[in-house]
């Protein structure tokens, strides 16, 4: 497990023209809530975003699980791209409010049948997020072994796609796409194209993101315990994550003439 702090990396840190910001959300810059529409983003993280864009030619982009639309409504224009349902959602154009989907939508019939065999677990949150579909158990005490096993027998009757356990949470999406597809294209596009990606996350779902970014030479930061033995860095708590990236939109910043 790397105990390695980011801030090793500043001492040879490249210009603010060679880098670019990929990013997870929840768990990463914003604590978890026990409902996903709930969270808090502190004004402080829409500063420095606000900062980052500025320093980096508007080169930041978010990777989440969230949907679009969410992320949309919690950070404004504080991203230069934003990519939801792990690699689903892109916008329709740039700065758009509105998604549009690079796969197919979340079959119908598996969500009925999760509704049928889950529906009166009333703790659970089973939340549709049109590419892709999440059951939250963080108010209840359960087995997610159990719990992910059940959804797996049930989506084994719908190939194509891929089920896996978060931090208290069980999530479905299309095996056409990941975190780590949706990484290798927004390193494709300007102003990302041709910079070193400072990459943090902090669940199962970002360990490909961080494959992807390490593979084409960049920097990777584990926010919280779960997946820093696959990051080269790594930050204690998303209130760390977002004192670091304070610290770097400070040292990026350039320098009174």
């Amino acid at each position: 497990m790397t105990s390695r702090h980011p801030d090793e990396w500043l001492d040879h840190c490249p210009p603010a023209s060679a880098l670019c910001l990929l990013t997870d959300f929840d768990g990463t810059l914003v604590d978890f809530s026990d409902r996903p529409d709930e969270v808090l983003v502190p004004a402080e993280l829409l500063e420095t975003l606000d900062e980052l864009m500025n320093a980096l030619n508007g080169a930041v982009a978010v990777i989440s699980g969230r949907r679009y639309v969410d992320l949309h409504r919690f950070l404004g224009n504080k991203a230069g791209l934003m990519v939801g349902s792990h690699g689903a959602e892109w916008p329709l154009a740039r700065g758009s409010e509105m998604p549009r989907l690079i796969c197919p939508p979340f079959p119908p019939d598996a969500l009925a049948s999760l509704h049928r065999q889950l529906g009166a677990r009333r703790h659970l949150n089973i939340e549709h997020k049109g590419a892709s579909l999440a059951i939250h158990h963080r108010l209840e005490d359960i087995d997610a072994f159990e719990l992910a096993q059940a959804v797996r027998r049930t989506m084994g009757a719908y190939p194509g796609w891929l089920v896996f356990a978060g931090h208290r949470v069980i999530e479905m999406r299309s095996t056409q796409v990941s975190k780590a597809t949706a990484a290798a294209q927004v390193l494709s596009l300007e102003p990302f194209a041709r910079r070193m990606a400072i990459c943090l996350g902090d669940d199962v779902a970002d360990i490909d993101f961080f494959d992807a970014v390490a593979s084409a030479g960049g920097v990777t930061v584990a926010v919280g315990p779960r997946v820093q033995p696959h990051a080269q860095y790594a930050l204690s708590t998303p209130l760390a994550a977002r004192a670091w990236l304070r610290k770097l939109a400070g040292f990026l910043r350039p320098a009174p003439r």
